[in-house]
């Protein structure tokens, strides 16, 4: 789907020349105005007579929010033919701006069944998430509910995790869960505005990271700061048998030269969280930047 305004863009116009030069191509006020009016009403009568045969249907709704933030209200109706075909029609999909209480969910439900002339007591059930909210507003319709199943094993592992030891055995630190919210907070939190480099440590334990965001014409500069700093790090405080300052380094320069682009580093650090160099990266984050830093070759 592209959006309405193709039809303007000098390229799409020269494109549709080509194909055919006697075709006079609609404005997208046509459009806006006239085809897809024509569109939306002829398929909804053909839907809405489709329903008139339905004897009973059970239905899917949910709340979500699009890019912008606007709130929407989704409704499917799920159901088998007079030719026994099971069809899932989505009905509608409604700017739902009002506060996501109970009993507004449950008016707002109640108005998008009416609007297709649907029976409530041909509803055999409506599946939703789990959300409070939703929960209440069927019960106060009086449905019958079923809870989404991927929303349930959602929550069970979700709940799962907050044990202590599972979480310490699997759980991000605080720090590394904000990382990953957002594509854009990670490449900005951990650029250098001056250098427009990568100074998080992140960019070497993690692959992923550092093949996005890292240039491979930086690899090389960035890996003889990560050797320095690393071998600058004193050992950790809770290691039972305190190290001198870099000797749990010592081994990453000649295993960074041996293989290209950080793959022993990053595979070292990321499988052994127990080692004292793990330890010791976790520290550094972020790294100590410094302009005018020599860094021994």
């Amino acid at each position: 789907m592209v959006p309405i305004y193709t039809v303007e863009k000098p390229g799409f116009i020269n494109m549709i020349k080509v194909l055919d030069p006697r075709y006079v191509l609609p404005s997208r006020k046509f459009f806006s105005e006239v085809t897809l009016p024509q569109l939306y009403n002829s398929t909804r009568q053909r839907v809405a007579k489709e329903l008139e045969e339905v004897s009973f249907y059970s239905a899917t709704t949910d709340l979500w929010s699009s890019r912008t933030m606007q709130l929407y209200m989704s409704l499917t109706v799920h159901f088998i033919n007079n030719y026994w075909i099971r069809r899932s029609v989505c009905l509608q999909t409604a700017y739902f701006p009002e506060d996501h209480t109970g009993e507004i969910i449950a008016q707002g439900l109640k108005d998008a069944l009416n609007s297709w002339n649907l029976a409530e007591d041909r509803l055999i059930c409506m599946t939703t998430d789990s959300g409070s909210n939703m929960i209440k507003a069927l019960k106060d319709n009086a449905w019958p509910n079923l809870q989404c199943f991927g929303h349930r094993l959602h929550n069970a592992i979700e709940n799962g995790v907050k044990d202590p030891w599972i979480d310490r055995a699997i759980g991000p630190e605080e720090e590394d869960a904000e990382l990953t919210k957002t594509i854009k907070g990670k490449v900005m939190r951990y650029l250098d505005p001056v250098k427009d480099e990568l100074l998080d440590m992140s960019s070497l334990v993690d692959p992923r990271f550092r093949t996005t965001y890292i240039d491979p014409d930086k690899v090389e500069p960035f890996k003889k700061r990560a050797v320095a700093e690393i071998m600058s790090l004193p050992a950790p405080a809770n290691n039972s048998t305190p190290l001198q300052p870099g000797t749990a380094v010592q081994c990453v320069p000649d295993q960074l030269e041996q293989q290209d682009d950080l793959q022993y580093a990053s595979v070292h650090f990321s499988n052994n969280r127990a080692d004292p160099l793990y330890s010791n990266m976790r520290a550094a984050r972020p790294l100590r930047h410094t302009e005018q830093q020599e860094v021994p070759e």
